[in-house]
This record gives structure tokens, sequence and C-alpha cells, in this order.
């Protein structure tokens, strides 16, 4: 699969001349998007146990690293200007072609990509709500004058299972098949100022505002809450019963049904695949999108 990183989707320049991105956003791990039309997206990253919440930029933190622990209950990044939203009403990029899950290779950036827990067609029979007291805490991260794209692409095809059900020993093929999907998700934030801020509100109240400072390139963040080595634990082992057809691997379950500690939905499901040190892809909790 190609990897898209910010560098990568800036290249492309799929939006109008009269916009000017500022900055990317890399968005991955346990998290839920939300957009709010015509604002701004939000994104609600969840403390899961296991779990680390970092801001990854040059010129934060130590070594590029801000960690952001349970006592951070909101972020904005921002920049002064334009409003993208005209040629991006729904907050998002597609190509506008027939979307299928089938080719990896296909619709590069569309945010399509991206599962959407909410969508009959992603998570049957769709309607999922977010739960007014999740089961973790949270920080909610606000990216205003924001557009999403899909970045990468999910190296293993994914399996759509009832939660509660193993696959292994049925034609998981016929039966489950669900396709690929987003590995990351890329924010692109557009301004007419070089400058970009953020402010941290903390559960106590204080507020902490930094601005980067101003750049001939667009700003890199990186927004990751992740398991540490950045893989699905069963990922460190190749299965036992690996082979060249597909239907012959062990497959194994990620953690998409944690998902069901922050939504409502009328019907739980789990993702699984074959988990593989050679594609170095992790079969878990990719940030996923709740929307209409």
């Amino acid at each position: 699969m190609s990897a898209q990183n910010g560098f990568d989707l800036l290249r492309r320049g799929l939006w109008d001349r009269s916009l000017t991105p500022t900055a990317t956003v890399e968005i991955d791990g346990f998290a839920i998007c939300h957009f709010v039309r015509g604002r701004q997206w939000e994104i609600e990253f969840y403390h899961a146990a296991n779990h680390s919440f970092n801001l990854e930029n040059g010129d934060v933190g130590s070594g590029g690293v801000l960690p952001l622990n349970t006592t951070a209950e909101k972020l904005t990044v921002f920049a002064s200007g334009a409003d993208p939203y005209s040629q991006f009403p729904d907050g998002y990029y597609t190509d506008n072609t027939p979307f299928t899950r089938d080719d990896p290779h296909a619709h590069l950036n569309d945010f399509r990509w991206a599962i959407n827990v909410a969508a009959s067609s992603d998570m049957p029979p769709g309607g999922a709500t977010f739960k007014r007291i999740p089961n973790f805490s949270t920080t909610k991260v606000v990216l205003e004058n924001a557009v999403m794209f899909n970045g990468r692409v999910t190296e293993q095809r994914l399996y759509r299972v009832p939660e509660g059900v193993d696959p292994n020993g049925s034609d998981y093929e016929t039966l489950y098949k669900f396709g690929y999907a987003n590995d990351t998700l890329i924010a692109v934030i557009f301004g007419d100022n070089p400058k970009v801020k953020f402010e941290i509100i903390r559960d106590t109240g204080n507020s902490e505002v930094r601005e980067l400072p101003a750049a001939h390139a667009p700003h890199q963040i990186g927004l990751k809450n992740m398991r540490p080595h950045f893989h699905h634990e069963e990922a460190q082992r190749e299965p036992e019963h690996m082979g060249k057809d597909a239907k012959l691997a062990t497959l194994v379950q990620g953690d998409f049904q944690m998902y069901y500690g922050a939504v409502l939905a009328q019907r739980h499901w789990s993702l699984w695949g074959v988990p593989s040190k050679l594609l170095g892809d992790r079969i878990d909790c990719d940030s996923i999108v709740l929307g209409p």
C-alpha cells in the first residue's frame, strides 16, 4: 500500500488554489472523528489501558513529543483565515467515483476508507451514537478550518465478525469479508497565516496556549493514541497455519470492539485479520468516524 503522509498529500494539491494549507495533522490510534458541519472537526481520543496519547511536532515537548495524559481535557489546533467548507461542505475529500473496499490501491486519499461506525454499509444496521458518558476518560481535539483525507490504507484485508464469534474454521471469506480500511487519517488545516496555535485546557481549568513558529512549509503535526510499539500484541508472531491461500490462514481479533465502550449501537462487531510481521501492520483500533 502507498504510505501517504502529510508531504505526499500536499504535493497532490486536492483543493482550490484559493486555499493555503497551514498544517497537516496525522491522526492514528484509538479515536473517533466527528464533523460539526460548517465549523470544525472534533475528535475524541480515548485513554485506554496500554495506550499512550501524544502530540508530535519538532517544535514542542521533549524530542518533539508532547504527552497528553488524562489531565488534558481539550486540545484546539487552529490558524487564522480561510474557510475550506465551501469546497468541502462535508468536511472531507472524496474522488466522486463509485467506492468499494476491494482495491487498496484505488481512491488515494479518499476519506471513505475511514470506517463509519454509524453507517449501515460499514457496521450494520448503522445508527450508532456517542455514549453520553463513555467507559474511558477522553481528550477532545478540535481542528478548526480542517478538511479530512485518508492517509494510508491497511496492509491486510479485514473481516467483520459479530462480537463473540470466532470465524476460524468457517468460510470466513464468504461470511465475513469486509475489505480494506483506513490505517491513518490526515487533516489539512487551511489559513492565511503561517503560524499555527494550539490550546490545551486541563482538568483544573487552566489553559496553555502555544504557537508554532512561522515556517516556509506547512507544519507537520501528529496525534497518536497507540499501544507501545504501534502494533497489536498478537501481530508479533506469525500464525502457525499461515499459507499463501488466505483461507488457510488463522485470523486474529483486533481491538475494534473497544469502540463500543464509547458508542451505543444496536449490534456489536469486531474486526479480524491475518497478523504478519512481514506486512508490518496491526489489527487494532485505527481511528474511525461517527458521521450522519
